[in-house]
């Protein structure tokens, strides 16, 4: 965790995650979950948005019943779970000794709710861009990150009520 003035216990009223903690281990994503949880003020509002394992592992089971023979491949390039080559140049290879872009865990909406309210965080709800009360998110959300071209993404809003 990074030290600073915001990541002190209570001090930021909004947390936003893009995209994040899908390339965390399982382990660091709910070690994340847990700090920010701390740093946000009561009724402090966390709105993250993830990959949405369900909807992929829909598409990959109707490309299945069609005999569809890339289903497989299509599914680990849409979950980022897969490469079909390794890195070749240095920088490719440095890159993926530093994780590079590739998904180190997934979620459905059940398994996310749950794991925001384990860690305690309540009024757990799927949220979409722009309709969040406080408008500070506006500033840093973007509606291709709500649904990608696999489809629409798995978006939360949630708070700290105490």
């Amino acid at each position: 965790i990074v030290k600073g003035p915001l990541c002190r216990p209570n001090k930021a009223d909004g947390v936003f995650a893009s995209h994040v903690l899908e390339h965390l281990s399982y382990a660091d994503f709910s070690l994340a979950l847990k700090h920010t949880r701390i740093m946000l003020k009561p009724a402090g509002i966390f709105r993250l948005i993830v990959p949405d394992l369900e909807y992929r592992a829909r598409q990959y089971v109707d490309e299945v019943s069609r005999n569809d023979p890339q289903a497989s491949c299509n599914f680990m390039e849409s979950c980022s779970l897969g490469r079909r080559d390794r890195p070749k140049s240095m920088l490719g290879k440095f890159s993926q000794l530093l994780g590079g872009s590739a998904h180190l865990w997934m979620w459905d909406a059940p398994s996310m709710i749950d794991a925001l309210q384990t860690v305690g965080f309540e009024s757990v709800v799927r949220c979409d861009f722009g309709d969040c009360e406080d408008r500070m998110f506006a500033r840093v959300e973007e509606q291709g990150r709500y649904v990608s071209a696999e489809g629409r993404e798995l978006a939360f809003e949630c708070r700290k009520l105490v």
